[in-house]
């Protein structure tokens, strides 16, 4: 009894030494190698890629415009008499062999640089929510560019969410062209970190190229470091071309700007209701758009958008929080790892309407089967609600930890003799006091090794008691609602902006921004 004493107290004074922790690098879960889980063989992966070879070769595209018909056919494709665009087997392969294996996505600062390679893996937010949810009233609105701004600025702050796909569509806009031009003005104002968005209208790629040439420094300095990608939704599965994205693409092409080939065949729905079908339709769709990508400019910058949807077959809807949805976008990051193409999927839009416990374990489960399979950027993955028609300022930072227990997961650990700890075990049980709270390598490794949450609650059941029983939705909307008050970006230099304004429909109000050397700009040209 004497002994468990001692070693108790032992356990206590190491416990306060363990408060005075040494300022070592924190866990940085920052571009970690996944790919752990491993379903497909690698003669399903060859089944599946000559599937989706067959199907290029002998059902091809629908609906191509003149100008893309004209690209594919210059590179080699051939046109039915019912206007489909076939695809050489040949030609899809060769594409695929000069493929680039790898990309940085650049953030306007450095610091946010993301090298797409391998299996390195980020997490993103996105979808085009209409919707913003306010968990603890359940008041819910209609989105707005200021929306848009203050999620973005929301997500400059977030270690775990690597990138910011434009988080919602603004309703207080009418005209497409200016949500076009808005909605990215929104997201590169709100963060330096990686932006992707998307374009109704081709052309207004271009415009919004031009704009970033002013944030850049000039059309130069954009072309080599370009921070905004175009996530281009250019086929309508099945297999059918949809022009305006396609215009889109081409312009952003040309203008030096990253693409994300984007499929988003639904299971069951507008691709074929089993998984692997839909794995097959999914790659020949983004294969086509990689022959596509590559004949409008062998420099083009391209990720594979492989993300299939799933439908709820009771309704017809999409259902993206479901166990097939994590099936499907997993067997996609394994097929895009046999090409060795970077890639993006989804993971984590919740069919929740809250960011409640439905929402956690949707996210939780796909998080740790799509996170495990090596995709390289998991979009949709923080605040998106309702199958991604809603979104959260609270459930962005719910959704920042639990992005980062995912990527702590991936990460896994280390096999050097040190970790083995054989001299360790044998020190403490031997000589020592029976526990390792007190070791050097314990203090040292405490940062490093181990990720700890900002939100979620590890408080004692007295101490949660005795401090207002508060719960993570509350300490996420508190954090939500300090950092929307105080961190106002400033990457951006407001003589730019000013420029800007004067050229473009700017909807998001300069006194939003804090913009006030702006003010002293406006007030001085007036």
């Amino acid at each position: 009894m004497s002994e468990q004493r001692s070693r108790r107290g032992g356990g206590r004074s190491a416990k306060r030494k363990a408060a005075t922790v040494p300022d070592t690098e924190k866990f940085d879960p920052k571009g970690v190698e996944s790919g752990a889980l491993k379903s497909l063989t690698g003669s399903d992966k060859s089944r599946i890629h000559d599937a989706a070879l067959e199907i290029l070769e002998t059902v091809g595209f629908g609906e191509a415009p003149e100008l893309t018909q004209r690209i594919l056919t210059d590179a080699g494709c051939s046109v039915t008499n019912t206007g489909r665009i076939l695809f050489p087997r040949s030609l899809v392969e060769d594409t695929i062999a000069k493929a680039n294996k790898s990309i940085v996505l650049y953030g306007q600062k450095p610091e946010h640089d993301l090298d797409i390679s391998g299996s390195k893996t980020y997490f993103s937010t996105g979808c085009g929510s209409v919707r913003v949810v306010n968990p603890q009233s359940r008041e819910v609105r209609n989105t707005t560019v200021a929306d848009i701004y203050n999620f973005a600025r929301l997500v400059d702050t977030l270690d775990n969410i690597h990138m910011f796909h434009r988080l919602g569509i603004p309703s207080d806009i009418a005209d497409t062209d200016d949500v076009d031009i808005n909605l990215c003005y929104a997201c590169v104002r709100g963060t330096s970190k990686p932006v992707s968005s998307s374009w109704f209208n081709g052309e207004n790629v271009s415009r919004s190229i031009e704009m970033m040439h002013l944030i850049a420094g000039g059309e130069k300095q954009w072309r080599a470091r370009p921070f905004v990608v175009n996530t281009c939704c250019y086929v309508v599965p099945p297999l059918k071309f949809a022009p305006e994205s396609c215009l889109g693409l081409e312009n952003a092409i040309r203008g030096g700007m990253p693409v994300q080939l984007t499929s988003s065949g639904q299971q069951g729905a507008t691709a074929p209701v089993t998984a692997a079908g839909t794995i097959v339709q999914t790659m020949a769709e983004v294969l086509g758009g990689l022959v596509y990508a590559y004949s409008v400019s062998s420099d083009a910058k391209v990720l594979m958008g492989t993300w299939p949807l799933v439908s709820d077959l009771r309704t017809g809807a999409a259902t993206t929080g479901s166990a097939e949805h994590a099936i499907v976008s997993s067997l996609a990051c394994q097929m895009s790892r046999f090409y060795g193409i970077p890639n993006g999927c989804v993971s984590g839009i919740t069919d929740s309407k809250l960011p409640d416990v439905q929402a956690g374990y949707e996210k939780g489960i796909q998080h740790a089967v799509i996170g495990h399979s090596g995709g390289n950027i998991m979009f949709c993955a923080a605040g998106a609600l309702a199958g991604g028609l809603g979104c959260s300022s609270a459930g962005v930072v719910i959704d920042n930890e639990i992005i980062g227990a995912a990527l702590r997961s991936v990460s896994g650990c280390g096999m050097s003799d040190e970790e083995l700890a054989v001299d360790a075990i044998r020190e403490v049980c031997i000589d020592g006091p029976g526990h390792y709270l007190g070791r050097d390598e314990t203090l040292q490794r405490m940062k490093s090794d181990f990720l700890y949450p900002m939100v979620a609650d590890r408080a004692s059941m007295n101490d949660w008691l005795t401090s207002g029983k508060r719960s993570i939705l509350e300490n996420a909307q508190d954090y939500a609602n300090e950092t929307l008050s105080k961190h106002f970006p400033r990457h951006i230099a407001d003589a730019t902006d000013f420029i800007i304004r004067e050229r473009y429909n700017i909807f998001l109000d300069e006194e939003t921004c804090h913009a006030e050397d702006w003010i002293k700009l406006s007030h001085a040209a007036t």
